[in-house]
């Protein structure tokens, strides 16, 4: 997991793990032995792979037009509060593309389905000139539970993510965003079961996002749109783990490898944040806490997003 950085409220936690007199009262949590057997996670496969491969017209593919400078300069705008002290605490590393340089994002009816086993498969890429990464938003609000997903990039096309089920998405009111694929395409497979007719199927893509820097840099900054860029950039309140003195520290690794990033949108924008795994008090359960900054998502001027605003930022993770 990245770990470069650490939020000052990371840095407390830190200080907490290490014994710090102050936090002396506060609980300390053991890790736990796992309560079930894990499954294994299902695999990503391509049920097309070889026929689109022979046959490049099987496969729908939209190219948008070059990021203007427009769109670079908003992104620019967002990071130069941090670059001046300012109060940004999270950092845009992309854009979602204006209506006005998309064409018209395919849908179902437009997919070239063939027939696989246990059903039909579909192919749609979309490609954002020059991107270091892409997500595209899908709208799967009435598209059946049992259809899935698989996703992989231009950039390495054998590194498939995935699959991902329909009825495994809690929130479907809303465009379901993609995983982060690496490269300026990013390819979306689509398996629907059954005999049914594929192309009346309700699924389209909605939005695209354009990332300036992607995972395997560990999104570097050097790539992206500011008046600032690298280690000078960083707050006071962040720690840079490799000049720490605590670094052959167990429990400082354990606090560090606990520590992610969170690729998220909001107002237009692609946005890298960060937050830690936390465990509970309780022994009985094991739930996959994941801790982060207020903020991340309410990162703007007053007045304050609401409940509801707030949660649809945190549904495009």
């Amino acid at each position: 997991m990245p770990k470069r950085f650490f939020h000052r409220l990371a840095t407390l936690a830190l200080g907490f793990l290490l014994g710090a007199p102050a936090l002396a009262a506060l609980p300390i949590v053991p890790g736990e032995p796992v309560q079930a057997a894990k499954s294994a996670a299902p695999e990503a496969v391509l049920r097309i792979e070889k026929r689109v491969e022979a046959a490049p017209e099987l496969r729908a593919h939209a190219v948008l037009s070059p990021v203007t400078d427009a769109e670079r300069a908003s992104v620019a705008r967002l990071n130069a509060g941090q670059a001046l002290g300012g109060l940004a605490k999270r950092l845009a590393i992309g854009v979602v593309r204006a209506p006005e340089n998309v064409p018209e994002l395919p849908t179902a009816k437009d997919l070239a389905w063939l027939p696989v086993q246990g059903g039909f498969a579909a192919q749609m890429a979309i490609t954002s000139p020059d991107a270091a990464a892409l997500r595209v938003a899908i709208d799967l609000a009435g598209a059946p539970p049992d259809v899935q997903m698989v996703f992989f990039g231009s950039k390495d096309p054998s590194r498939l993510l995935g699959p991902v089920r329909v009825e495994d998405i809690a929130d479907r009111t809303a465009p379901w965003w993609s995983p982060v694929t690496e490269g300026e395409t990013q390819t979306v497979e689509f398996f629907a079961p059954g005999t049914g007719d594929p192309r009346s199927l309700a699924i389209r893509a909605a939005k695209v996002s354009h990332l300036f820097t992607g995972p395997s840099t560990r999104f570097d900054k050097a790539t992206v749109p500011s008046d600032c860029t690298g280690v000078g950039c960083a707050g006071s309140c962040n720690v840079d783990l490799a000049c720490s003195p605590l670094d052959s520290s167990a429990a400082f690794v354990n606090a560090a490898n606990a520590v992610a990033f969170m690729i998220f949108n909001d107002s237009g924008s692609t946005f890298l944040c960060t937050g830690t795994l936390l465990n509970d008090t309780d022994g009985s359960t094991q739930i996959p806490w994941f801790y982060t900054a207020n903020h991340c998502f309410d990162n703007e001027t007053a007045p304050s997003k609401t409940p509801a605003q707030m949660q649809a930022v945190a549904s495009t993770l």
